[in-house]
């Protein structure tokens, strides 16, 4: 019991000292509430790929402008949002990859690089109904938001048109099934796994960089490793 106690502490210190040097030297945190605005495409260009019908690839931007409540980060609001992507749709059903640029009251911008997974279903009264999913890694800004960096996650559904998108950070059951299969990897040490599971998908919603989960797992065998070897504690390694 003292063992496992202690491994559960040195497990802890490798991730405050991993992650919190991580973030210490990161921007703090910015806040982003979402509301609807009016969109409008301000150029598109499409082309018929030939393959099979309705298949096209389409490059567009399009222009989002906030009146009234606008959505925020950390406070400052947005007046005006640019998307710019290039979509590959069969009968309105695809993927589509970009860039945003969104335009704060202040004048600072806050950049973002998109990924987007659309799904059209037709009902049996004729009308489409669109849904989608998709992914906004913040890059940088400019001014107050040079450094910030996130992941946002926005899912919207329409009839006949876009209506509404929500966007935030979501946490699902993925997060829970890959903590739960972190830790029956690790044996009669499961609650150990668990922990390191529950602190890299935190982290890795927190923040979307994916490196630091990797590099904190590395120091943490490492140390474990050192460990062993040094003292002789082989079990944790059968």
């Amino acid at each position: 019991m003292k063992m496992r106690t202690a491994f559960l502490g040195l497990l802890l210190l490798i991730w405050v000292v991993n992650f919190g040097v991580s973030d210490a030297s990161a921007q703090a945190r910015k806040k982003f509430v979402s509301k609807p605005g009016t969109s409008k495409y301000t150029q598109t260009h499409i082309i018929d790929v030939g393959d099979v019908p309705n298949h096209q690839l389409r490059l567009f931007e399009l222009h989002t402008v906030y009146t009234g409540e606008a959505p925020d980060f950390d406070g400052v609001k947005i007046t005006e949002r640019f998307a710019r992507a290039v979509s590959d749709y069969i009968d309105g059903s695809g993927t589509a990859t970009g860039y945003a640029v969104n335009i704060l009251e202040n004048g600072d911008k806050v950049f973002e690089r998109l990924t987007i997974q659309a799904q059209t279903t037709v009902a049996a009264d004729g009308s489409k109904k669109l849904g989608y999913r998709s992914v906004m890694m913040l890059s940088g800004g400019t001014g107050r938001f040079m450094g910030i960096r996130g992941t946002l996650l926005a899912v919207a559904e329409a009839i006949s048109r876009l209506v509404s998108l929500t966007h935030g950070l979501r946490v699902n059951y993925s997060f829970w099934v890959t903590a739960a299969l972190f830790a029956a990897e690790h044996g009669p040490y499961w609650d150990v796994g668990l922990l390191a599971g529950i602190l890299y998908n935190w982290w890795m919603v927190r923040t979307g960089r994916l490196a630091d989960c990797i590099v904190a797992h590395a120091v943490t065998n490492a140390v474990l490793a050192a460990y062993v070897l040094y003292l002789g504690h082989w079990q944790y390694w059968q």
